[in-house]
């Protein structure tokens, strides 16, 4: 890659509004998700900042990831929704896209609606780890999502994803990719509680402390993140967004925002320069608000 990649960052919008016909569509868990919605989040989260948001980066981005909870609870109606708006670019091939738990809630033993729905913008969504190329950068996108009991929002990869996550790395990494790893859940230490948390987050830190990965993309946490896990040649970036389509408080705390990462080679590894992008006030103007750079070196020149 002689030429700077810039791609952007999005996660957590929750832009769908639940509707349901018959009662049986929420009951469980997804009673709690839609109530907490017409109690709290409709209030709080809007479709159209989220809108403005993609737009923006749109603009400055040549591609553009989603980690995640695109919807309220996972109901076919929002799926449906989610997918009128993932249609746009479905012949420009500019946005990938991970599931959450959100996305996940569900009362039988079926397939998320997600899994039928948004499999264009996953690379069939049928297996993961998926990789979608562009140039020399690799995403790489795993899915934690999986059914919970009430009151929890945890995570899972498995053994089979974390199995195949490995060589996919591998090969990655023997070709001279810039690798960036999805997944809804942080992966990094004492970030959430085992109800929120990844709970095979030290086994995905295993695999990447072996295998390597350059940077590390999250959502779930609703604000602005930047930890690190270990890989084979120091700390790797690990970061997530706030909500892309919250208000934020009446502060102006975790206004939805976005990162904007710009990735070419160095000398003896990758430089990451990545811009974090937020709404001001209740507008849908947005702009930047704070920058740094990574250099992730390796032992080896970079091919």
């Amino acid at each position: 890659m002689e030429s700077e990649y810039r791609f952007a960052h999005l996660s957590d919008p929750h832009f769908t509004e639940p509707r349901f016909q018959a009662w049986s569509e929420i009951a469980n868990k997804r009673a709690l998700s839609v109530l907490s919605w017409r109690l709290r989040r409709r209030h709080r989260y809007f479709p159209e900042l989220f809108y403005a948001l993609a737009q923006d980066a749109l603009q400055h981005a040549e591609h553009m990831v989603l980690t995640g909870d695109l919807t309220q609870a996972g109901l076919k109606s929002e799926c449906d929704q989610a997918r009128g708006w993932l249609a746009g670019f479905e012949a420009t091939n500019r946005l990938c896209l991970i599931p959450g738990n959100h996305d996940s809630i569900r009362v039988t033993s079926g397939r998320a609606y997600w899994q039928d729905l948004w499999r264009e913008w996953m690379v069939g969504g049928q297996e993961f780890p998926y990789l979608c190329r562009f140039g020399d950068v690799a995403f790489i996108g795993l899915s934690s999502a999986i059914p919970t009991p009430a009151f929890f929002a945890s995570g899972c990869l498995g053994d089979a994803q974390l199995a195949a996550l490995a060589p996919l790395l591998r090969e990655c990494r023997e070709q001279g990719l810039f690798r960036v790893l999805m997944v809804h859940h942080c992966p990094a230490k004492s970030v959430d509680s085992p109800r929120r948390g990844l709970t095979d987050a030290q086994e995905l830190r295993q695999v990447i402390a072996e295998e390597g990965v350059e940077l590390v993309l999250h959502g779930h946490n609703h604000r602005w993140l930047h930890n690190s896990v270990l890989g084979p040649f120091g700390d790797i970036p690990v970061l997530s967004p706030p909500a892309a389509s919250s208000l934020g408080t009446p502060e102006g705390r975790y206004r939805a925002g976005y990162y904007l990462i710009a990735v070419r080679r160095g000398e003896r590894g990758w430089h990451i320069e990545a811009e974090a992008r937020e709404l001001v006030d209740t507008t849908t103007r947005v702009v930047h608000c704070k920058r740094f750079e990574v250099l992730t070196e390796r032992e080896e020149t970079c091919p």
